[in-house]
């Protein structure tokens, strides 16, 4: 015989089933609860991987959705700058312009005179 077939039956304690009542066949071993805990821990770890696993999924969704938009925002900025510029560049020759055309009034009033 092995070492743990007589180990596990050195621990156990054959009770017919009609002798001691039904809370003495209920009491736990501490290795049965040794083994129960471990059992709960393992599949409370394992509850908690595939939840933090989901999260880790739907928060990356999520930043690349707004990494997205940062992207658009950047792109409108862009062309907001671009037209922004295109309208100062018009001032300015709409100003030119008039100034130019000013002094040519100017000077045909005075030869006018």
């Amino acid at each position: 015989m092995n070492t743990a077939v007589k180990i596990m039956s050195q621990q156990r304690v054959l009770v017919p089933e009609n002798v001691g009542s039904k809370e003495e066949n209920l009491v736990l071993r501490l290795p049965e609860v040794k083994s129960l805990l471990l059992l709960l821990t393992v599949l409370f770890s394992a509850i908690l991987l595939v939840y933090i696993k989901d999260l880790n999924r739907q928060l990356f969704v999520n930043l690349q959705s707004e990494f997205s938009n940062y992207q658009q925002l950047q792109i409108d900025e862009s062309k907001l700058l671009l037209e922004q510029s295109a309208w100062s560049n018009s001032l300015e020759c709409s100003n030119w312009q008039k100034d130019n055309l000013i002094c040519k009034f100017l000077r045909l009033q005075i030869l006018l005179c």
